[in-house]
């Protein structure tokens, strides 16, 4: 789609919705025609960046920021007990919960990369997740499957709306909710993918690819992945002292 517009502005909408976008004065609609509503100034500066930085055309994957809000307006907020259900269904095939037996470098490279994760939320849910080096799929603990629904019950839309898609980006919900989790250790964006392609680093280092070039198609799903990861980080900066349904409030520390 061609650029159509020539000035983007923020400001606040009617009705307590929130903070707007505009272009040359109309507001922003999502792809469902619902108005780009953020929860924040901030938020709503930050897409309005977005809009602006597109030149002769309009390309929907440089707006990371607008993705993540079309999809808290359009298909969270409508059906919040769906959404929890798809991020739940990826508990018993979680990522970090399938280990390599060998060789002794993959075992270590998960260890250092995933475990931290897998011990921060056996604390919090008072029992630790099952793990397989096997083929068959585990079983998770029903404590542990009923802290991780809690806590998505809690979320508010904005985060409900990254834990989905960070679960589904990285296989794993326990990483998302680590990302997200104010109690969690420091787990940032560069934490998050360097998690979620520990097995693709240690193949890369054994294959010489600083030498010999990464294929087109796992270099194109790196990049995608950071630029995800990394507006992923930055929403949840801009949401600000607004918190979820389970902690008080506090600006949070990202990092980019």
């Amino acid at each position: 789609m061609k650029r159509f517009y020539k000035q983007v502005s923020t400001g606040v909408l009617g009705d307590a919705q929130g903070y707007g976008v505009f272009l040359d004065g109309r507001p922003v609609k999502t792809p469902e025609k619902r108005t780009l509503a953020a929860t924040t100034q901030a938020l709503a500066g930050a897409i309005a960046e977005e809009w602006d930085a597109q030149k002769d055309s309009i390309c929907p994957d440089d707006m990371p920021l607008c993705g993540y809000l079309s999809t808290r307006i359009d298909h969270i907020a409508p059906a919040r007990a769906s959404s929890r259900e798809a991020v739940c269904r990826f508990i018993d095939t979680d990522l970090v919960c399938y280990r390599a037996g060998s060789p002794s470098a993959m075992v270590e490279i998960q260890d250092r990369r995933w475990q931290p994760v897998c011990t921060w939320i056996a604390g919090m849910a008072g029992t630790p997740p099952e793990y397989t080096t096997g083929l068959g799929v585990v079983k998770q603990p029903e404590p542990l499957r009923a802290f991780i629904a809690r806590r998505l019950e809690w979320m508010d839309d904005d985060r409900l709306t990254l834990a989905q898609a960070l679960t589904r980006l990285t296989g794993s919900v326990f990483l998302a909710l680590a990302f997200l989790d104010r109690s969690a250790p420091q787990f940032d964006s560069v934490h998050l993918y360097d998690a979620m392609f520990a097995e693709e680093d240690l193949h890369a280092a054994l294959a010489d690819e600083k030498t010999y070039g990464t294929d087109p198609e796992t270099a194109r799903r790196r990049r995608d992945a950071r630029r995800d990861l990394d507006a992923a980080a930055r929403y949840l900066a801009l949401l600000g002292t607004i918190s979820d349904k389970n902690h008080t409030t506090r600006q949070h520390d990202i990092t980019r």
